[in-house]
């Protein structure tokens, strides 16, 4: 779509560009003029405009038929304006004619009388009533949107008349290096219009940073809630979002899954913490029935996120993890209770290797290993045993 076409497409305008005009500014699907657009964007709208310095060149041109449809706009608001200011007197006119028919009712209403002429009379009161209202609200509506196209079409020529002034000022600054004076004059009008355009610079890495907050801060919120099912808009919420981290930065998956397990684990260490009952070694076992129970009960949830990011699993690596730490420091706690009695210990090789096959077989034999340089569940648990079995 040409210059021309776009200015011409939704303001009651014409106006011609010049006819080597390359530039195109595209509507959106309905067809709306940009000027009349709520999220006008006029930096981006110069930059479709004028994409190169060479395309500067008919810039007065078209900031002069910026001015046009400026005034052009001015007359068609004093137009519509005046077209419709008989409409307040009309509204008026009714309200005092209501008034009187409604006295005129209330006088037939005392003398008992009438009722159907009555309930015509309100009916047709009704009717005016929401004409006027209409009417009102319609032209509340074109004077908005020929203000809002007015103020586009404002901030659009002057930002357009301190682009040129930029280019110019830069131009004189490139050619003027051996007069310092001159350029110091220049080099401070620079650093001003810079600081106009500045409002129009948004980072992109500060827009991927706020998005990556509201996401994090959207799964704390409704997953964080101990035994709160979802809702299925809530659920199609988080869906979604995990679309959007999908997108970003591996490093953003990881935060999230990270803070998955840092959940999980909370929980689980508070059941089964140092001073617990259920942290001692004859009861080791009931660890991984919780687990177990755990995996089901946040099924649903860990569902949300995709196969691919291996949630669950990674939830069961770090359980693993700190149940490894567990159970080397219980057996260095209770190292003089299992020399006596090695019944508890044996229980526990035998929970611990039947929990890592039930793993394997669940996680396609991914998840018993803690990781590939430290030592399993089973081989700490065995290297426990040896040293009772030694003496």
């Amino acid at each position: 779509m040409s210059a021309e076409r776009m200015l011409s497409l939704a303001l009651p305008i014409n106006v011609k560009l010049p006819k080597d005009h390359k530039n195109e500014y595209p509507t959106d699907q309905k067809n709306e003029h940009p000027f009349e657009q709520s999220q006008f964007d006029a930096i981006q709208f110069m930059n479709k405009m004028y994409p190169d310095e060479s395309s500067l060149e008919d810039l007065d041109t078209f900031m002069t038929v910026l001015k046009k449809q400026v005034r052009s706009l001015d007359a068609d608001m004093y137009r519509t304006v005046r077209a419709n200011g008989g409409a307040h007197a009309r509204a008026k006119q009714d309200v005092v004619s209501a008034q009187a028919q409604m006295s005129e009712l209330f006088a037939k209403i005392q003398d008992h009388s009438w009722n159907l002429e009555l309930f015509a009379k309100i009916q047709d009161i009704q009717r005016k009533s929401d004409e006027s209202e209409n009417v009102v609200q319609e032209i509340c509506r074109d004077i908005k949107k020929l203000d809002v196209a007015k103020k586009h079409l404002t901030g659009s020529i002057t930002a357009l008349r301190r682009l040129a002034m930029l280019e110019s000022a830069v131009s004189a600054a490139a050619t003027s290096r051996d007069q310092y004076k001159k350029c110091a004059n220049l080099l401070e009008a620079i650093n001003q219009l810079m600081e106009y355009f500045e409002q129009y610079n948004t980072s992109p890495k500060a827009v991927t940073e706020q998005l990556k907050d509201a996401v994090i801060d959207d799964f704390k919120i409704l997953l964080g809630k101990a035994d709160v099912p979802l809702s299925a808009e809530n659920v199609d919420r988080l869906s979604a979002a995990c679309l959007v981290v999908h997108a970003m930065n591996p490093k953003v998956r990881d935060q999230l899954v990270d803070w998955v397990c840092e959940k999980e684990s909370n929980t689980y260490q508070a059941i089964f913490s140092a001073s617990s009952e259920a942290g001692k070694l004859d009861k080791f076992e009931r660890r991984y029935l919780w687990f177990k129970s755990r995996l089901d009960e946040k099924r649903d949830q860990f569902g949300l996120f995709p196969e691919n990011w291996r949630v669950a699993q990674t939830v069961c690596l770090e359980f693993c993890t700190i149940t490894k730490a567990h159970l080397a420091r219980i057996l260095s706690e209770e190292d003089a209770e299992l020399r006596k009695d090695i019944g508890p210990l044996v229980k526990a090789v035998v929970a611990t290797n039947k929990f890592e096959k039930d793993m394997a077989v669940l996680f396609g034999g991914g998840a018993a290993a803690v990781d590939e340089g430290g030592p399993s569940l089973v081989e700490e648990v065995r290297r426990g045993m040896a040293g009772v079995i030694v003496v």
